[in-house]
């Protein structure tokens, strides 16, 4: 349980900057590299491009609990 609580914080710091600043890149999730992007009280996300670096295919579009969900389930932690 002490995992997701932590999860679920630092979940909540990225949409935090995401919301201030527009956008912002996340790396390395289940899911790859993912930009978090806000607007109109909408939050996004979607697949990033590297390369290009640009966002592509939208993964997920909604309120704020649904992308901390999302966040917080495809976050990628290393246990040693």
């Amino acid at each position: 349980m002490e995992l997701k609580t932590a999860l679920t914080k630092y979940a909540a710091q990225d949409l935090t900057i995401a919301r201030k600043d527009g956008e912002m890149v996340v790396t390395n999730t289940k899911q790859g590299n993912v930009t978090i992007g806000y607007k109109n009280g909408q939050y996004m996300i979607s697949q990033f491009n590297s390369n290009a670096y640009q966002s592509t295919q939208i993964i997920y579009n909604g309120r704020k609990a649904g992308a901390l969900a999302w966040l917080v389930s495809n976050y990628q932690v290393i246990q040693g």
